[in-house]
C-alpha cells in the first residue's frame, strides 16, 4: 500500500507562514463556500501546501490561498484543489490538516513560487524533484 508520501510528485519543506484561505466550492458542503479562515502553514511545496485549521474542508474543495511569506517577503495567491484531510486532537481541540494540491498560480507567478520553494529545499538539504 502506497503512503502519501510516496505519491507526492514534490518534496516538501517545513514552513509556518499567514495564509488566508478562501473556499471558493464545495460540492459536498455548500454551506461552506465563500467561507475565509486565517492560519498558518505546515509545509509547501513547488505543487501545494499543507494547512491547519479547526473546521472539517472535505477532499475535493476548490479554495483561493493567500501565502503571506516571512522569509522572503512575498505574497502568493493560488488556487487548489483538497487532496486529502485528516482530523487530529491537539491540547484538547480537534485540528484539521489539509493537503492542497494548486491548480493555478496568479499572476503568472509559477515559476517565482518554484525558485523560491527550490531554495529553501537547498537550504534544508533537500533536492528539488521535477513533477512527472
Amino acid at each position: 500500500m502506497s503512503t502519501a508520501e510516496d505519491r507526492r510528485w514534490h518534496p516538501r519543506v517545513p514552513e509556518e507562514d499567514k495564509v488566508t484561505v478562501t473556499i471558493l466550492a464545495s460540492p459536498d458542503s455548500l454551506d461552506l463556500e465563500g467561507r475565509t479562515f486565517f492560519c498558518s502553514t505546515r509545509d509547501i511545496s513547488a505543487g501545494g501546501l499543507r494547512f491547519c485549521v479547526h473546521s472539517d474542508v472535505p477532499v475535493d474543495a476548490k479554495l483561493e490561498l493567500r501565502v503571506e511569506l516571512a522569509s522572503p517577503v512575498d505574497v502568493f495567491t493560488h488556487v487548489g484543489r483538497v487532496v486529502w484531510e485528516k482530523e487530529l486532537e491537539e491540547d484538547g481541540f480537534f485540528a484539521h490538516y489539509i493537503g492542497v494540491q494548486f491548480v493555478e498560480t496568479k499572476e503568472n507567478r509559477q515559476l517565482a513560487w518554484r525558485s523560491m520553494v527550490s531554495k529553501k529545499l537547498s537550504a534544508h538539504g533537500t533536492v528539488a524533484d521535477e513533477a512527472p
